[in-house]
């Protein structure tokens, strides 16, 4: 996982504690991470999107559900999202594709995040 020197990106979630808390594709580890469960934050030290919640398309309207979750595991150690669910009516969200100079800020009724987001890792 790389960050940018002057950007950091950090994840906050509730999940379960049943795993490994170094969470990566060892297949010494666990092979699926702990489940991230809502509300899951999107927030940088600049306070650009002030800890908003993880919207549930990868780019503003497109890429929604799959590819959004997927992006989340892999900036958490995991390679994919091996299930999720859509939370509908959750605002603001933050989109995490071309996190964050592209990433665009969701504030209206039809605005959704993640009830949980599980990864996992393929061997």
């Amino acid at each position: 996982m790389k960050f940018s020197s002057t950007i950091f990106l950090l994840f906050i979630a509730n999940h379960e504690t049943n795993a490994s808390s170094a969470y990566n594709c060892d297949p010494t580890d666990f092979p699926v991470s702990p489940t991230y469960t809502y509300p899951i934050f999107l927030t940088n030290p600049n306070d650009q999107f002030k800890a908003s919640y993880l919207d549930w398309c990868l780019y503003y309207g497109e890429s929604c559900g799959g590819p959004a979750a997927d992006e989340h595991c892999q900036r958490n150690g995991w390679e994919y999202a091996v299930d999720y669910a859509v939370k509908n009516g959750v605002r603001p969200t933050v989109t995490i594709g071309g996190w964050p100079s592209e990433s665009k800020v969701c504030d209206a009724d039809y605005c959704g995040s993640f009830e949980y987001i599980k990864c996992g890792c393929s061997y």
